[in-house]
């Protein structure tokens, strides 16, 4: 199932007071599977041959036996009155599709196409970076332009930009090269990290290092008073990274950075979400590895890139070639990398501006929310924060009722990392910075180049009716 279906699923197991096993979901993903292929629901006899499950086990297990298991996978062949609850009333197709989901990925901006059909429609183009001929020696240029583009907009030597598959890639080669390169030792990490930090770093306690943990503030900032007594004469690593993508909010990393050169610690910085949106010079930080990803900044999906500073001893976590120095083997992505260089640049060169705008655009929006809902919570500092982001608590609403329902009216929006989208789980920034996940129901709107002044307003239009309709019937 996708995570937009699983989102829903959990949703209404809770709303019908079902606790979700295993078994529920191996009959929920084949049903859904099913319906996929014969665009209509698998009945019993169907789902007994295939799962074991028979109407006994099935009436069981869902509240409302097999109608339960269809409008839990979106399955069109049930009626709200006799089956489980709905979560939001929509009437008919949305009037307007409305993208409030920038921090979790971007569309490619025009001038990122039209860089990305050329680059295709050369004859030559096809060339492998590492071939030693001309097709090769061409594509490898055009990595070489696309290194240097995107160090210009970081302040590094182009020699210090590594390309990789993603963001999450990056982080894993960073902190496990870092770590492994050392041997031994302690790795201090925030609590709010990206999921693909937060596990990589747990993950070393099976090497035997020791991850140390340190929560933010009830704000959502990671203190370097806090990440100074979390270190010990053994530290090896600080892992902290540089705009919170749930919330938004700006870290403290130069005094962080200034903290671990003194202490000669090595520290990694994810910067995913800052890195085209905010200075990130990464000298004067004094990060030892960075992270960044093309789609977050209007660029493709697939590629990412890490800087590693010049010296840096870090060992790779896969092997089979010399590609990218020896660090990253795998043949480069080389339109990937020319297109990620393209958007890098185009970033730097709006940055100021569109910070402007979207500034203007963020306060709109709260202005709206404060008036629709007075009790509503920004979750985060408000003050130091990208301006693209808002993360926003609403009291006495399902969280999971609530994204589903601006979905439904055409209001595409996150409650939190889309790597973690469609678990059960409560988001792991909210719980470290103390959210009350009991009373609020919390969505991140993210905001980005094609968002306007007339999607804003639609967004507060639809979230008052949806507001006032899950209130009234508790959903």
């Amino acid at each position: 199932m996708n995570n937009l279906t699983l989102a829903y699923v959990n949703t209404m197991a809770s709303q019908n007071g079902a606790r979700l096993v295993a078994r529920h979901y191996e009959i929920l993903e084949y049903a859904f599977q099913y319906y996929r292929r014969h665009r209509v629901g698998p009945l019993y006899q169907n789902i007994r041959k295939h799962t074991g499950a028979d109407r006994s086990e099935i009436e069981r297990l869902f509240p409302h036996g097999l109608q339960s298991i269809y409008s839990w996978t979106k399955i069109p062949v049930y009626t709200p009155e006799t089956g489980c609850k709905p979560i939001a009333v929509a009437d008919g197709a949305p009037e307007r599709e409305t993208y409030l989901d920038y921090n979790s990925t971007t569309p490619i901006r025009e001038e990122v196409v039209e860089a990305l059909t050329e680059f295709y429609r050369h004859p030559w183009s096809f060339g492998n970076p590492s071939a030693s001929n001309a097709p090769g020696a061409r594509a490898y240029e055009s990595v070489e332009e696309a290194r240097r583009r995107i160090a210009n907009v970081v302040g590094v030597d182009p020699r210090e930009i590594y390309f990789t598959g993603n963001g999450t890639e990056s982080n894993n080669l960073a902190i496990l090269g870092l770590a492994r390169a050392k041997g031994r030792g302690s790795v201090v990490y925030s609590t709010i990290e990206h999921p693909s930090a937060l596990r990589t770093v747990e993950s070393l306690a099976k090497e035997g290092f020791e991850p140390i943990p340190v929560a933010p503030t009830s704000e959502g900032i990671v203190e370097p008073t806090e990440v100074e007594r979390a270190l010990r004469d053994d530290a090896i690593l600080v892992v902290v990274m540089s705009v919170n993508n749930e919330l938004g909010t700006k870290q403290p990393v130069e005094e962080i950075g200034d903290l671990c050169r003194a202490r000669g610690v090595a520290f990694h910085m994810d910067a995913a979400q800052s890195f085209g949106k905010m200075p990130t010079p990464l000298r004067s930080i004094g990060a030892t590895t960075a992270t960044f990803s093309a789609h977050k900044i209007y660029g493709p999906k697939g590629v990412g890139a890490l800087y590693v500073a010049e010296g840096t001893a870090i060992a790779p976590i896969s092997g089979g070639g010399d590609q990218e120095r020896g660090l990253r083997p795998g043949t480069v992505n080389a339109a990937g990398a020319m297109a990620f260089g393209v958007a890098a640049e185009l970033a730097e060169r709006e940055r100021e501006a569109e910070t402007a705008r979207l500034r203007e655009l963020r306060d709109r929006f709260l202005a709206g929310v404060h008036e629709i809902d007075p009790e509503a919570v920004v979750n985060g500092s408000l003050e130091r924060r990208l301006p693209n982001n808002l993360n926003v608590g609403f009291p006495d609403v399902d969280g999971g009722s609530l994204l589903l329902s601006l979905n439904a009216v055409g209001v595409y929006v996150s409650a939190g990392s889309a790597c973690s989208a469609g678990s059960q789980r409560t988001s792991h920034v909210l719980d470290a910075i103390g959210a009350d996940s009991e009373k609020y129901g919390s969505i991140r709107f993210g905001f980005g180049a094609r968002t306007t002044e007339e999607d804003v307003d639609y967004a507060i239009d639809r979230l008052s009716k949806i507001l006032g309709q899950l209130r009234e019937h508790r959903l």
